[in-house]
């Protein structure tokens, strides 16, 4: 198991996974839900916008396309399909 991980960060690289990272924290401060804006906020840190409703969601949606592109990229390098991951050979 530890193989595949290296061969994996290998072959993607770091800055594949520092992008995945980024994406999945601009989920996290562009969700309809402010609650981590609102704990980065009483840090202070606080993000205003008089049009944050659009950019919030433009963001969100650009970070969720992102991180499903890397997740199709990941399975295709693997060679996993709907039938591979329901065969035992990827239980370690």
């Amino acid at each position: 198991m530890r193989e595949r991980v290296r061969s994996l960060i290998a072959f993607l690289g770091v800055p594949l996974i520092g992008l995945t990272f980024v994406s999945v924290a601009m989920m996290f401060l562009a969700n309809e839900d402010p609650f981590v804006r609102d704990a980065i906020c009483r840090i202070g840190f606080c993000f205003y916008s008089d049009s944050a409703l659009g950019w919030n969601k433009l963001f969100y949606d650009f970070s969720a396309g992102c991180v499903v592109t890397v997740v199709f990229y990941w399975q295709s390098w693997l060679g996993l399909s709907a039938q591979g991951l329901a065969t035992d050979k990827w239980i370690v």
